[in-house]
């Protein structure tokens, strides 16, 4: 009984060290997708979150500004962390482009 306590114990755990805040990267080749899309922004970037049905990642820059690196592009959401949450949920995104320097 004590050793099916503690495989569960472990298993938590683990589930619980993915949700424990700490960012994290989905996909091999995200570390090296976010880096290029921070140096044509000018900027540093920072992943604050992802997206669970596709494993996109949500950054945010020095400035605040909020971005989706999504398999089909890079995205701008807003300067904001509510214009953000608006431009997700409701799938209206300006490109990134628009913002590189």
């Amino acid at each position: 009984m004590a050793g099916t306590d503690r495989r569960i114990r472990t298993g938590r755990a683990r589930a619980a060290g993915f949700s424990d805040g700490t960012p994290r990267l989905v996909f091999r080749g995200d570390a090296e997708e976010i880096s290029d899309l921070a140096g044509d922004l000018g900027t540093k970037l920072f992943p604050v979150g992802y997206d669970t049905y596709d494993g996109s990642t949500l950054l945010m820059d020095e400035t605040g500004r909020f971005f989706f690196s999504h398999h089909t592009g890079a995205y701008h959401l807003g300067c904001e962390k509510y214009e953000a949450l608006m431009s997700l949920m409701s799938g209206e995104m300006e490109d990134a482009e628009d913002y590189f320097v």
